[in-house]
């Protein structure tokens, strides 16, 4: 990593050079293509430095020290990821749609829909308010931030994942003489803004508990309570944390409270 940039360089490395050319590119938001040609007018000028001759080499070189990302192709339906087991696959396992666009012109194929989540999985980090008793995001909470005074390591790093737990029961038959519930739990990730994850195709339904009754406050026992120890049993440090319970008509209110808060801001920025 601390091999010069040329024969005899004292001031670059090949990886403090290439570090440079990328904040610079970012900065002054050059394209890929502009990159390329800077990158090889370069390398042809000095044939003597270990430049990278495009903007793809320069990537894979930063990509060696964990910088890079992965790349995941995604349903257009939702339906699954084209991730693990399903990298191969041309079309949705689920719905057979089909996984490409394809380009006619370039005769290439481009990815219908690509997941990319790890700014909005910062989202929260950069909101949070400075004004005391305003809340805007459960970010501004007391419980998140009990929370973050317990497990300081965890919050240091904004992409761990904080999701809210919310349930409510219904009638699956639609009358009300049958004595009988269902009663969903849905995991939602809090750490994008609300009008991405509070929507149907970001909730994860990770239980379903029927019966002839309701569960009432023995929800918290015994489904709930293994499918939490489920999940932070996954890995001995997880990069995820259940922040708070809620029943749906908290989450709903939560929602509203926080879109509202939003259009009164915005509001104001205008006038």
């Amino acid at each position: 990593m601390k091999k010069p940039l040329f024969p005899g360089c004292d001031t670059f490395s090949v990886l403090g050079f290439i570090l440079r050319l990328m904040h610079a590119k970012l900065t002054c938001k050059m394209t890929n293509a502009c990159m390329d040609m800077t990158l090889t007018l370069l390398s042809e000028a000095f044939k003597d430095s270990i430049i990278p001759k495009t903007h793809y080499e320069a990537k894979k070189y930063l990509q060696t020290l964990g910088l890079g990302y992965e790349s995941i192709h995604a349903c257009k339906n939702n339906c699954a990821l084209f991730w693990k087991e399903n990298s191969e696959l041309q079309s949705c396992p689920c719905c057979g749609a089909s996984r490409w666009v394809v380009d006619t012109m370039n005769k290439k194929k481009i990815p219908v829909k690509v997941l990319y989540t790890a700014k909005d999985m910062q989202w929260h980090a950069r909101i949070k308010s400075n004004e005391d008793g305003v809340l805007r995001h459960p970010t501004d909470g007391k419980a998140w931030k009990h929370f973050d005074t317990i497990y300081p390591d965890f919050s240091k790093e904004p992409r761990n994942v904080r999701l809210g737990l919310a349930s409510d029961g219904f009638n699956p038959f639609g009358t009300m003489c049958t004595s009988y519930s269902t009663w969903p739990v849905v995991l939602m990730t809090y750490n994008m803004p609300p009008w991405k994850s509070m929507i149907d195709a970001s909730f994860m339904m990770a239980l379903l508990i029927p019966g002839p009754v309701s569960p009432g406050k023995d929800i918290d026992s015994p489904p709930t309570t293994a499918l939490i120890s489920h999940v932070h049993s996954r890995t001995s440090d997880p990069p995820f944390a259940i922040i708070q319970p809620l029943t749906e008509r908290v989450a709903r209110s939560m929602v509203a409270r926080m879109l509202g808060e939003r259009w009164k801001h915005d509001r104001r920025m205008m006038s």
